[in-house]
């Protein structure tokens, strides 16, 4: 006995929607108040240092929602692209991993 679990259903050659997800990126406004300005300036969505990587995950057509501490959401968006890193950060080579992303 055979048992389809496929929440698309039974269909094998269905055309399968890619899987959605939502990201929240965080303005690192405690560590650098003006990134913000940045990623909204840029339409990027950033993280630095220890937390680079954070981004790595973000796919194209992700959404984005950029939150900054104080007062929420600030800004909800599309990823463009794959995250991509920056060579250089105020002096510190690949320190700044971000995703290109398009404003709603």
């Amino acid at each position: 006995m055979y048992i389809d679990f496929d929440p698309f259903g039974p269909i094998q050659d269905a055309l399968k929607e890619p899987e959605s997800r939502v990201f929240e990126i965080n303005t690192n406004k405690t560590y650098m108040p003006d990134a913000y300005k940045e990623m909204v300036a840029k339409e990027k969505g950033a993280a630095y240092y220890g937390r680079k990587h954070a981004v790595e995950s973000i796919r194209a057509r992700n959404t984005v929602c950029l939150y900054h501490v104080g007062a929420g959401v600030i800004g909800i968006a599309s990823a463009k692209t794959e995250f991509r890193k920056m060579q250089d950060f105020v002096g510190d080579p690949e320190e700044d991993f971000y995703v290109p992303i398009e404003f709603e």
